[in-house]
């Protein structure tokens, strides 16, 4: 085999490498969509991915205890956390947010009103 058929014979291999790389890259995409999608479908499942999103304080920025060493990277990381999952969760259902705060919101009133800490016709 001449030097030029071998680099052919070893570019169409890694071309085929690629093309087999980047479909098993698209079927994982695919199967994790539809697996999140059943997640989200449950109220528990939305209630376990709304309580990560929630642990994460996208919304505001927690006070690190002055001597704790790394507090600052804990958040950091916790938040970067929390905006993947609630990205890849707005990508399966634009609106399951919406609806995962106000399922939230229901639970807390629900617990309350089990407590006795709020009368049911305040709900």
């Amino acid at each position: 085999m001449s030097d030029e058929a071998s680099r052919d014979a070893s570019f169409d291999e890694e071309a085929e490498q690629l093309e087999v790389a980047e479909r098993a890259h698209a079927l994982r995409v695919q199967l994790e969509t539809t697996t999140l999608a059943k997640v989200l479908g449950t109220w528990e499942g939305r209630r376990v991915i709304f309580n990560v999103i929630a642990r994460g304080d996208i919304y505001h920025q927690r006070e690190a205890p002055p001597l704790e060493p790394n507090a600052l990277q804990r958040q950091t990381g916790r938040k970067e956390l929390a905006l993947e999952v609630l990205g890849e969760a707005l990508q399966v259902d634009p609106q399951v947010y919406t609806l995962m705060q106000r399922e939230a919101g229901d639970f807390e009133r629900d617990l309350l009103i089990r407590l006795g800490l709020e009368g049911e016709d305040n709900a």
